[in-house]
């Protein structure tokens, strides 16, 4: 039988803002399991510093870390889902992670499965490279500091707390004591100081972010894609390829090529879709794949170039061996020195289709919402103005369910309301007709919908569905008869 619980810890916590307080099932997280040359260790749910009855622990894990790199696998795989939890003791265990990776000259992968936050970036950030699926979050780098005061409650049940203490803050965070701004500066002053080792800590393992960029993200979570954009992941890519790739003895490094391959491929596919078609929008994905195909091209006239110089060096004479290998260390440099600003262009690649995606769609979503709203033009000004910026779903419903404000109209009255564009009405020196037949009338009229009518069928009497004036009308016809 699953269990699930509240996480709802107090006190000084690196946990997502919506992490605290949720529910989570309780999972056991044993050991690790092997796929290939691979040791996959699952790290899921709130995390705590020791061990717990409900939730996983820094010192169980670095027990199933420490095992899986003992192992006979040349990989480490730091599978996570959790929304981060305990700060102390997340950035030990996460420096001892990467030592365990250094000591035994085995790499470590991090895999955002489905959300790797706060103190479980802190753990992901132990590992070489971080990946995730296009779904999953990583990010919120930070801290928060939660506590409650209860005073209040207190007097309202009759209740009346002293609280005796050695020093003026050593009842600061006790509910039974109401909160004081000295005590609250002074949590904000703990939350600061944690958070900056935060910054220092994700800056120290991962140096292409500084601790100024860290701290512009104001702790927010960034999801697929765009946590490559910011720096928090290498790369975007599905686990199965992530494995495909790692259990088949291929280089750990062939990952993040693989990722920003499968990235390319994905913005060109879209570029492709949207260049189907003669409008403005489409113009502009084939202006942007020609250019790609363009590019394309050339990277293979170079490679050609660079494979008849390698043939050329092949057939040199043994004298010349040591030029060579110093000729191919070169280009081997000179192919790492290409790869950031490779990735680079692809990155602004997939922005690019992203944002002309975002174009289009807008675009379509503004010609249904005209085509809707024409279709009522019954629709009072009030009514109108607030569909007009509702979400489609809403207006779509309300273009589908609400009532039309006017009958139409039948008939040779219909026939004139058309030529006119204005309801007849009864002339005001008419009088009113009586009341037994003034609905029948308008019924004839065009000006009004017939009642319906209360009818027995076998045994079962039907009583059809009417408005509160519908069923007024009803009564006095009936009740003039």
């Amino acid at each position: 039988m699953k269990h699930r619980g509240r996480f709802d810890k107090k006190g000084v916590l690196a946990i997502s803002a919506n992490g605290w307080g949720a529910e989570y099932e309780v999972t056991e997280c044993k050991g690790y399991r092997v796929e290939g040359n691979v040791a996959i260790v699952d790290i899921r749910g709130p995390l705590v510093h020791h061990a717990d009855w409900y939730w996983d622990n820094y010192e169980a894990i670095r027990e199933r870390v420490e095992d899986a790199f003992t192992s006979s696998c040349q990989v480490v795989i730091l599978k996570i889902d959790s929304p981060g939890g305990d700060v102390a003791g997340c950035f030990e265990l996460a420096k001892d992670i990467r030592k365990m990776a250094v000591e035994t000259r085995k790499k470590c992968i991090a895999y955002a499965d489905g959300l790797a936050a706060s103190a479980a970036y802190a753990l992901a950030c132990a590992a070489s490279e971080i990946y995730l699926p296009p779904t999953a979050s990583v990010g919120s780098i930070g801290t928060l500091y939660v506590t409650a005061e209860q005073t209040a409650y207190d007097a309202a049940q009759g209740f009346k707390f002293a609280v005796v203490t050695s020093g003026e803050r050593k009842a600061d965070g006790n509910p039974h004591v109401a909160f004081k701004d000295s005590t609250l500066a002074e949590f904000q002053s703990q939350v600061d100081t944690l958070a900056e080792l935060f910054f220092a800590h994700v800056s120290e393992l991962r140096p292409s972010l500084g601790v100024d960029q860290l701290r512009a993200l104001q702790a927010s979570v960034k999801i697929g894609s765009t946590a490559v954009q910011a720096g928090l992941a290498d790369g975007v890519i599905a686990f199965k390829d992530l494995l495909a790739t790692l259990a088949g003895g291929a280089p750990a490094g062939a990952v993040t090529e693989i990722a920003q391959m499968s990235k390319y491929e994905d913005a060109i596919a879209t570029l492709r879709k949207c260049a189907e078609g003669d409008d403005e929008q489409a113009k502009k994905a084939k202006k942007m794949l020609r250019a790609e195909m363009a590019e394309d091209e050339e990277k293979k006239e170079e490679a050609k170039a660079e494979d008849g110089e390698k043939k050329d060096d092949d057939k040199k004479d043994d004298d010349k061996k040591d030029d060579d290998k110093k000729e191919a260390s070169a280009s081997a440099k000179a192919e790492d020195d290409k790869k950031e600003p490779e990735a680079s262009a692809v990155a602004a690649l997939a922005a690019s289709h992203q944002a002309l995606v975002a174009e289009i769609r807008a675009e379509k979503e503004a010609r249904e919402r005209e085509q809707l709203l024409a279709s009522r033009p019954d629709f009072a000004p009030e009514v109108r103005a607030v569909l007009e910026t509702a979400s489609l779903k809403t207006l779509r419903d309300a273009v589908k369910s609400f009532p039309k404000s006017k009958p139409q109209a039948k008939g040779q009255v219909g026939a004139a309301i058309a030529a006119q564009e204005v309801a007849p009405t009864r002339g005001a020196d008419q009088g009113e007709a009586p009341s037994a037949h003034a609905h029948d009338l308008d019924v004839q009229m065009g000006l009004k919908a017939k009642l319906p009518e209360i009818r027995l069928e076998g045994t079962r009497l039907v009583l059809p569905v009417m408005t509160p004036d519908q069923a007024k009308a009803y009564a006095t016809k009936k009740g003039s008869v």
